[in-house]
């Protein structure tokens, strides 16, 4: 995604509803331009969507020679939205701020052969061009600091879906005749319950806890959702109501309010190669 700030109307205008849809005029060098960057991605270590950079940068031609931007907004995954934004910059000069909603380097689904030498390349090119670059934990911020000292003034912390000046309405936990375990957000890759729901269904069958003492709810879509249910210990869980499915995103004011009326929350995540959690 790359979203352009407008200087005259103050509005922020985002360029993914424009492609790949460009202008005639244009159209055919960004095809070709497309077609290149298809080909290189073949042999990538990665799908970073590189064929959408020429129709994002066609998008954003017209407002840019105008002189009524004021600023780009680049964010990744994938990484075309950071390239197209750095073809930007070097051509029209305007300021860039780049942010990252996750790691490149040290990311734990990024491991591929001559994938290190690509990402560092590609975060090289990209934190030595942007005026800002945002992080969406302390963790990434410390470790680009660490890795790029010159540059420590251009990293932020913004953080991801939470704002510490937030200040969550205190609501008592509802009886119940189980212990409310959940789990609010997207679980995708390797961001699955896997082993804690093997973890339960081992304490049930050696009766360390009782059979629907303990419910864990999951709320939010979930990547290969049929694959989770197949597995011998969500099989268990669900037939005595200790697993609950909510596939699906709820209005911000009901997920607050699941969240400050359960007895705990779980947090998954991986570690990346130097051992650091996000």
């Amino acid at each position: 995604t790359i979203v352009v700030y407008n200087n005259h109307t103050g509005q922020m205008e985002r360029t993914a509803a424009l492609v790949p849809t460009p202008a005639p005029a244009t159209g055919i060098a960004a095809h070709c331009q497309s077609r290149l960057l298809s080909a290189v991605e073949r042999i990538a270590p990665y799908n970073d969507r590189l064929s959408w950079i020429p129709y994002a940068i066609d998008a954003c031609h017209l407002s840019l020679t105008e002189g009524r931007i004021a600023a780009i907004l680049s964010t990744s995954p994938p990484l075309a939205g950071h390239l197209a934004a750095l073809r930007l910059k070097r051509r029209y000069g305007v300021p860039w701020v780049a942010d990252f909603r996750d790691p490149l380097l040290g990311n734990p689904t990024r491991t591929r052969r001559l994938g290190l030498l690509y990402d560092r390349a590609i975060q090289h090119m990209v934190f030595s061009a942007a005026d800002a670059v945002l992080a969406v934990t302390d963790s990434m911020k410390d470790e680009w600091v660490q890795q790029y000292p010159q540059w420590r003034d251009k990293f932020h912390l913004v953080w991801n879906g939470f704002d510490p000046a937030e200040r969550f309405p205190e609501q008592p936990v509802p009886p119940r005749p189980f212990t409310l375990l959940l789990h609010a957000g997207t679980l995708y890759r390797d961001r699955h319950p896997n082993r804690l729901m093997a973890s339960l269904a081992r304490l049930l069958t050696a009766g360390k806890i009782a059979p629907g003492s303990v419910r864990l709810r999951l709320l939010g879509p979930i990547e290969d959702l049929a694959g989770l249910r197949a597995q011998p210990a969500a099989k268990l869980l669900e037939s005595i109501g200790g697993l609950e499915i909510i596939e699906q995103m709820l209005p911000r004011a009901e997920a607050i309010e699941q969240t400050v009326t359960s007895d705990y929350l779980l947090l998954l995540d991986v570690l990346n190669s130097q051992g650091a959690a996000y």
